[in-house]
């Protein structure tokens, strides 16, 4: 069960203690996370859904130098997430870094994983070659492109 952190607090995972962070989100088993919901540590993703007549949040879309100087700054880490495409038609994770990318793999996922900063190039992609990136990290689990 994927849950957003509400609150601080510590647990121990692969056999490290480690603090988890409001805003980040976490993967856990059933049992786990009731007891986490219960005491008020956790959230379910989608809990507070926007209602469907709730004016969206204003965005804009980052320069290629907002968006580089984002994913530098160690203060914007984000936990794994998983998305679904429709470009792509497919599921896959998103993740800070590569230790992060071999976190998952170890665990078992077999969905292509991005790292934060190819976000960059693949923006600039036309969607033929992002769904040829795509194939790629779909038949070589783990594989990054090339830094720039």
């Amino acid at each position: 069960m994927t849950l957003e952190v509400l609150t601080s607090f510590k647990i121990r995972a692969n056999g490290k203690e480690v603090t988890l962070q409001p805003g980040q989100r976490i993967r856990v088993k059933e049992e786990i996370a009731e007891r986490l919901l219960a005491e008020g540590k956790v959230r379910r993703i989608g809990d507070n859904l926007r209602d469907e007549n709730e004016a969206p949040e204003k965005t804009r879309e980052l320069s290629d130098e907002e968006l580089q100087a984002e994913l530098s700054d160690e203060r914007n880490r984000f936990a794994p997430i998983r998305i679904y495409s429709r470009l792509l038609d497919d599921t896959l994770w998103l993740v800070w870094n590569e230790e992060e990318m071999k976190q998952l793999i170890r665990e078992g996922i077999k969905e292509p994983i991005y790292v934060a900063r190819e976000l960059l190039d693949l923006r600039k992609m036309t969607e033929e070659k992002l769904k040829k990136v795509h194939m790629v990290k779909k038949v070589f689990l783990g594989s990054t492109m090339a830094k720039a």
